[in-house]
């Protein structure tokens, strides 16, 4: 299990500007290409789903909210992080309530192998997420080594 976030990006995994009307299209859209590229067993999007229904992960963290989807480690092949800037921010429920709502501009899509592997990579997540200038840089980023390079020097 890598313990690096960066360790864990793949520019193959990095998309921009992408285009979606709810939670449930970024998802499909990012287990897809996990499973295309070999990550994630096909159970993965459906596992995904039935996660985020009830236990949301959508992070209100400032100027730039994040969502942070996972599921159980059965449905992954190998560890990846897959990413997402959004071209219109995507309304995900918020962590740890039954009500509100987060619009999210950043989806980081877990398959994490560990399940150890999988809270240390959350726990890494979540001191890039207490910077919000971090995440504005993220988010303004030209390129897919930019992003890797940017989450690189900050864990």
């Amino acid at each position: 299990m890598a313990r690096k976030l960066h360790e864990l990006l793949n520019e193959d995994l990095i998309f921009f500007d992408v285009e979606a009307t709810n939670w449930q299209e970024v998802l499909k859209y990012l287990a897809d290409n996990l499973l295309r590229k070999g990550y994630v067993n096909d159970s993965f999007y459906n596992a995904v789903v039935e996660r985020e229904k009830k236990f949301p992960t959508g992070l209100p963290t400032g100027k730039i909210n994040v969502a942070i989807p996972h599921t159980d480690p059965i449905h992954v092949i190998k560890d990846g992080i897959a990413v997402a800037l959004l071209k219109q921010p995507v309304l995900f429920r918020e962590m740890g309530k039954f009500e509100g709502e987060v619009a999210c501009d950043i989806v980081f899509m877990l398959a994490i192998k560990n399940p150890d592997g999988q809270i240390k990579v959350l726990q890494n997540f979540m001191d890039i997420f207490m910077d919000s200038n971090l995440l504005l840089k993220i988010k303004n980023a030209k390129s897919k080594k930019e992003i890797i390079d940017i989450i690189s020097k900050s864990n």
